[in-house]
């Protein structure tokens, strides 16, 4: 019955169209329809469950899986290895992004790459480094997140850049709203200027007070 509605509707559809225009059904069997149909309410149940997701927490739970999992992933601070306890549960932390990958929720970090104000990123803070020779991500604060190919959190990061690069002539966009600049600042081209009096106590036009040349 939902099938023959179906056909009714798009038949009239067609109908609105000159007879040269028209688009007839796809010769399709019962079994394509039936995937078809099947297909579309998958697409229903996602919708409706998407509708019900809280995306801030959604976004602060992938946040930290991603922290704990590259704390896990890292050596200890004196070099040594992880316990093994530790690794393991580390490759379980890497699964699971894994998985919530395949579900459409994608993790994005960026230690490594390249950085341009132009980057859709959030600068947290600006080190010198010695070994950089242009300006790159060394620290994720906050990953990128994706939900389904849609960002829902922007992502944070330390950039690191090149010793002794000079500051910028103005500041960024990272730099904070009530931040000032201290370097001389010249004067604006509309400040008056005193023009050059001549010394009129040396000039030979002024007249003595009492007459005299």
């Amino acid at each position: 019955m939902r099938r023959l509605l179906a056909s009714l509707r798009a038949d009239l559809r067609q109908r609105r169209h000159h007879r040269a225009f028209r688009i007839g059904p796809p010769g399709w069997d019962d079994e394509r329809y039936a995937r078809l149909e099947g297909m579309l309410a998958a697409l229903e149940e996602t919708e409706k469950a998407l509708d019900g997701l809280d995306e801030k927490l959604l976004a602060d739970a992938a946040t930290n899986l991603f922290t704990a999992s590259r704390k896990l992933s890292r050596p200890g601070q004196d070099g040594r290895r992880l316990p093994k306890e530790a690794r393991d549960a580390g490759r379980w932390l890497v699964k699971c992004d894994e998985t919530l990958a395949r579900a459409g929720l994608r993790i994005q970090g960026h230690d490594g790459d390249a950085y341009h104000p132009g980057r859709s990123l959030r600068a947290l803070g600006f080190e010198d480094h010695l070994t950089l020779e242009t300006e790159t991500v060394v620290q994720t604060m906050r990953p990128t997140i994706y939900l389904h190919g849609r960002r829902i959190q922007i992502g944070e990061v330390i950039v690191g850049r090149p010793a002794g690069t000079d500051p910028p002539d103005a500041p960024d966009s990272t730099d904070p709203p009530n931040s000032t600049d201290t370097r001389a600042t010249p004067a604006p081209p509309n400040t008056p200027t005193m023009p050059n009096t001549p010394d009129i106590a040396n000039s030979p036009d002024t007249a003595d007070p009492q007459g005299r040349l």
